[in-house]
């Protein structure tokens, strides 16, 4: 009489073990992707915070334009706009927020540019408004 064995053949098991490799490796990836647009748009967020700050509240009241974004000459703007997803502070070398200020003079600056350094498409980037 024949007896049959239980369990799954080395072919099964390779085919079960490869599969699941393969479906493991494009969650990952799809998973990098999603944080990946999710820090873009934290970044193009923030670009757009700092912006509209400058033009509707800081702008009508100095005008002018700072130097520098720094939070505690920035009242009313959450500071923590003023730092990537990776908490570094504007313009930081290593961060991905830049903030280039031109037409500078004692009194404060005419003109600047907002950048942010995307992973995942060219840089986002905002000027002022003419004035």
């Amino acid at each position: 009489m024949y007896r049959r064995e239980s369990g799954f053949t080395a072919i099964e098991l390779i085919t079960v073990i490869v599969l699941a490799f393969f479906v493991g490796s494009l969650f990952l990836v799809q998973n990098n992707s999603a944080a990946a647009n999710s820090r873009d748009a934290e970044r193009k967020r923030d670009i757009n915070a700092i912006y509209y700050y400058l033009e509707y509240v800081y702008y009508p009241t100095h005008k002018s334009y700072p130097a520098t974004l720094v939070a505690k000459d920035l009242p009313g703007l959450d500071p923590e706009v003023l730092k990537d997803p990776n908490g570094y502070i504007i313009n930081n070398k290593l961060g991905s927020l830049a903030y280039v200020p031109t037409g500078c003079v004692t009194t404060g600056c005419s003109a600047y540019r907002l950048t942010a350094g995307l992973e995942k498409g060219a840089p986002f980037s905002q000027t002022n408004v003419s004035h």
